[in-house]
């Protein structure tokens, strides 16, 4: 049986660490022939406030929040546009596992590509892992880039 990918979905939060996650998807993408799609999920924050319970984030925050995104994003993509694979963004807001894993159905993934920053002890208990999430309850596999899997 032969390995057929032709969409590779990779995840980024714009730190370091996965935009060598791209690095990755793009040579892995490039071997098969596949088109890359980088997906960055982000959240509105909502403030707790006493006694009243939430105060819901403004809309002029909502879409500065979204801008900068879209122009990080953006500027993701051009970064990576003469790298031979067909590449293109898509921004999403809201849980990121959730977002991650519908938008690789969605768009009909072979394959989803996230960097891991490795969070351990305490800081996994509290923060838990986005990755360990989506491996989870994906329906395609997951490769996972580690710190040390990348090479300089």
């Amino acid at each position: 049986m032969a390995l057929t990918i032709a969409k590779v979905l990779c995840t980024t939060d714009f730190s370091d660490l996965s935009l060598e996650g791209i690095e990755y998807a793009l040579n892995f993408a490039k071997q098969f022939g596949a088109e890359v799609r980088i997906l960055h999920v982000y959240g509105l924050p909502t403030y707790l406030a006493a006694p009243d319970g939430a105060i819901i984030p403004t809309a002029t925050l909502a879409t500065a929040r979204s801008d900068e995104a879209q122009r990080q994003l953006d500027e993701t993509v051009a970064k990576y546009a003469d790298r031979g694979v067909t590449i293109d963004g898509c921004l999403r807001v809201g849980i990121t596992h959730d977002e991650v894993v519908s938008q690789a159905q969605e768009w009909g993934a072979d394959v989803i590509v996230m960097a891991s920053h490795g969070h351990s002890g305490i800081t996994h208990a509290i923060l838990g892992s986005v990755t360990e999430r989506v491996l989870r309850v994906s329906r395609c596999p997951v490769l996972v880039v580690r710190k040390n899997d990348v090479q300089a």
